[in-house]
């Protein structure tokens, strides 16, 4: 019969430390750069929307580079490798490495 490893026990097989650190602080490591991610893609949107730019094929090549093939291949990568996770904890925690 398989056992089920725990929340601790997870975190450690994703994050694969090195060293003997924590795992509170590979959790908060995680969740830390996980919202700076997501603060830099704001803030790039951001200057998408309000940037003047001399032409308007600056702005477009923008957001065709940055958030539409970027997201492209981040929601692709998401789905088709979730299929294969068996549990929401394990979901979750790859979910937010690929947001990284």
């Amino acid at each position: 019969m398989k056992t089920r490893p725990n929340f601790s026990q997870r975190i450690r097989l994703y994050l694969k430390p090195i060293s003997g650190i924590g795992t509170n602080w590979l959790l908060f490591g995680l969740l830390l750069d996980t919202a700076l991610s997501w603060a830099f893609f704001g803030v790039l949107i951001n200057y998408v929307f309000t940037g003047k730019f001399v032409e308007g094929t600056d702005k477009t090549m923008l957001l065709l580079i940055g958030p539409a093939f970027t997201g492209t291949f981040l929601i692709y990568s998401i789905f088709d490798a979730i299929r294969y996770l068996p549990y929401w904890t394990d979901k979750f925690l790859y979910v937010l490495s690929c947001a990284l």
